[in-house]
């Protein structure tokens, strides 16, 4: 069972060309990790995945219902994100 997926997507970094369609299959159970330079997309990235941004295409997919069509309340009771503190 995947729990978060993604299909063809392509997410806007500011400053940058686009980058290649990214399908991702995240499991219960998993951990995952971002890294990346400064300004590479890690966070532009995880708001995506988050449905906090709009991709420019593709889909992300919590328990295959795409986020787009799900209401935020139900999108906060399955996911989190954690900001960093800059102090």
């Amino acid at each position: 069972m995947t729990v978060l997926h993604t299909r063809q997507l392509v997410i806007d970094i500011p400053a940058r060309a686009s980058g290649w369609p990214l399908n991702l299959d995240i499991r219960p159970g998993q951990v995952w990790g971002v890294l990346g330079p400064n300004g590479a997309g890690k966070t532009t990235l995880l708001h995506s995945l988050a449905g906090l941004r709009e991709p420019r295409s593709g889909r992300v997919l919590l328990d295959d219902v795409a986020l787009s069509g799900m209401p935020r309340r139900r999108i906060a009771q399955q996911l989190g994100l954690v900001f960093q503190d800059r102090q």
